[in-house]
């Protein structure tokens, strides 16, 4: 059983490895985005003119008005009259972000992302992206990373196919080379045998000594990269499906019990065979492969929110920023949080009134407001079960987890490399050894 076990493990090692170092080394480059989009972005300021700029209400008025065919989801504006405001518009859609053409997104997501576009909070007019060569490197990568850049037909699906299943065949690696390198005896007592390079080795001793500690060391690193791979990709439905199951998860993409369709979920609005998926007319894919946003009530573009803002001003004077988030289809309630107080105002009321609602800090990826619908998650190990794509960056842990995610990829061709020179060591061993049976084979 062991001799099968290890002839299995070396060949997927040698033809799987290599799409695993790639898939490692372009996560590396993925892991630091936001971080070096902010190094390498210039900061643009705003001259200030007479007139002072323009309120939550009026720059939703006039963004709206310019953009008629895009709908806000969420619009953020600052005190400092030099800072360029920030919206979002919803993902996706006929002409949107990440959009083919004809509608629809890449299976799995790919498009659609919520990038922030900076508007002159003067006038309202959309400014030109700062972090356009940044966006375009790292999408690129992205592409590279998920199979993207294949295309949407049988080479694509094929491509994915093969991405997304070689983070399963790395759960059996993992798996696999652990039973391998299990100690004999009392060995498997000690932390040495486990832990400590052994320098003093040679040859294939010390490749195989090498490969088997980094691989005990990283080894929840890389079943947990393997298995939130798997989730957000969802290629291999039969993972996904099982893990959902077993665990009781709604996921984004998944229709709840009693609820309607979800987002991006299986013939639902923004999933694979609905109105709006990938296959389906229309389209709006999430970078975690959740089909797009809600739907957003066209009628929101005419909505005059000024008594929503005016209401806002009296409730919070003053402020550094506040992130308005629109309401989605069906829903009448605005948004507004600040960087320590959220309220909601019923744009349904001839005078809206500040509702305080439970607030929560922004984290590393935007001002983080309620859980989207569809998504229920309420314990840590339910998040990592859901294989939720912040815990895949390591962003989920601020810099501090990026960086060791970042850390455990960057060894993933040390294991490419060594196992491949013991293999091409073993070839020689053999030969030599045929080779010396020969030439005793042939004297008399």
């Amino acid at each position: 059983m062991k001799n099968i076990i290890f002839q299995g493990h070396w060949i997927v090692g040698i033809i799987a490895g290599c799409v695993m170092t790639v898939q490692a080394l372009t996560g590396v480059t993925m892991s630091l985005e936001p971080q070096l989009t902010q190094l390498f972005t210039p900061t643009v300021h705003i001259h200030p003119r007479s007139g002072g700029t323009l309120d939550g209400a009026q720059l939703y008025a006039a963004i709206s008005g310019a953009n008629p065919a895009r709908s806000i989801e969420k619009l953020t504006v600052f005190s400092d009259a030099t800072r360029p405001a920030e919206v979002q518009f919803a993902r996706g859609g006929p002409g949107g972000p990440g959009a083919l053409p004809g509608g629809g997104t890449p299976p799995g997501g790919g498009g659609g992302e919520n990038r922030t576009t900076l508007v002159d909070p003067y006038t309202g007019a959309l400014l030109p992206d700062p972090a356009a060569g940044a966006r375009a490197f790292f999408n690129g990568t992205e592409r590279i990373h998920r199979g993207l850049w294949a295309g949407n037909g049988p080479a694509g699906f094929f491509v994915r196919g093969v991405m997304s299943y070689s983070a399963f065949l790395l759960l059996l690696m993992v798996l696999t080379g652990l039973y391998l390198r299990w100690p004999r005896g009392k060995a498997a007592w000690r932390w040495r045998s486990w832990f400590k390079i052994n320098f003093r080795l040679k040859g294939a001793a010390f490749l195989f000594n090498l490969h088997a500690v980094l691989g005990t060391c990283l080894l929840l690193f890389y079943l947990f990269q393997a298995h939130t791979g798997l989730m957000i990709a969802r290629q291999a439905t039969w993972y996904t499906t099982a893990v959902t199951r077993i665990f009781n998860l709604r996921i984004p993409g998944e229709p709840g019990p009693g609820g309607p369709a979800g987002r991006g979920g299986p013939g639902g609005p923004g999933g694979p065979g609905g109105p709006g998926g990938p296959e389906g007319p229309g389209g709006a894919g999430g970078p975690d492969g959740s089909g797009g946003a809600l739907a957003r009530d066209p009628q929101l573009a005419t909505t005059d929110l000024a008594p929503a803002w005016s209401a806002f001003r009296a409730a919070v004077p003053t402020f550094a920023s506040a992130t308005l988030t629109l309401p989605s289809s069906g829903a009448q309630r605005l948004n507004i949080q600040t960087e320590n107080r959220a309220l909601e105002f019923d744009l349904a009321a001839p005078a809206p009134q500040a509702i305080p609602v439970a607030f929560k800090a922004p984290s590393a990826d935007g001002p983080a407001g309620a859980p989207p619908p569809g998504m229920v998650l309420p314990s840590f190990w339910k998040q990592v079960a859901g294989g939720r794509a912040p815990m895949h960056t390591g962003r989920y842990w601020g810099l501090p987890g990026q960086i060791i995610i970042m850390s455990a990829s960057l060894f993933m061709p040390v294991f490419f490399v060594t196992g491949w020179m013991m293999y091409l060591l073993r070839r020689a061993r053999k030969r030599k050894a045929r080779h010396n049976q020969a030439v005793a084979a042939a004297i008399p």
